[in-house]
């Protein structure tokens, strides 16, 4: 609750995140676990206002699972998709990078790359025939949402027209089955 709820504590400050637990009956010390990742959870003052700030409920309880340490054995994983994005202009990287580097819940990095021409030019073999052309790129790397799949893809679009016609971009997603931590942006 952002704005706080007036407990009436003894502090006199408002209560800002409230926690319930629902356990089994038939798991008695169930709840004793669960109080005691929740009291980990809420050592950290930043940790906390992370928590108070984050952006909707799915954010707030990745926040808390990751405060929580092993100690919640059962966490369902968040669905994620890695997206790969070549960009051999540098214009058109630059628009690209700034449609997605706003995006929430997304880590995202930057990698230089070089075509495979560039390493054939250097073997005597090839050298005659690939001298022109060499293509270096950009390649952005982002680990997403499942379900912001389609927007990434919507927002590059915005921009290249349809990947399908393009040249010069290349966009792949994979499926993760598993992805922990971020990048800081």
């Amino acid at each position: 609750v952002p704005q706080g709820v007036d407990f009436e504590s003894d502090d006199r400050q408002t209560v800002r995140l409230v926690v319930f637990i629902i356990a089994p009956r038939h798991q008695d010390n169930t709840h004793i676990r669960l109080l005691s990742a929740i009291s980990q959870a809420l050592q950290d003052d930043l940790a906390v206002q992370k928590m108070i700030d984050a952006p909707d409920p799915e954010s707030l309880r990745e926040l808390f699972l990751s405060e929580a340490g092993l100690d919640i054995s059962e966490q369902l994983p968040i669905a994620r998709n890695q997206v790969q994005v070549y960009v051999q202009d540098e214009k058109i990287f630059q628009n690209i990078l700034e449609k997605l580097s706003g995006m929430e819940n997304s880590s995202l990095a930057i990698v230089n790359t070089e075509s495979p021409r560039v390493y054939l030019t250097q073997s005597p073999l090839y050298a005659g025939f690939l001298q022109n052309g060499h293509k270096t790129g950009k390649l952005i790397s982002m680990i997403i949402r499942r379900r912001l799949c389609n927007e990434v893809i919507r927002r590059i679009e915005s921009i290249t027209g349809s990947l399908m016609t393009c040249t010069g971009v290349m966009v792949t997603v994979q499926e993760l089955d598993y992805s922990a931590g971020t990048l800081d942006v």
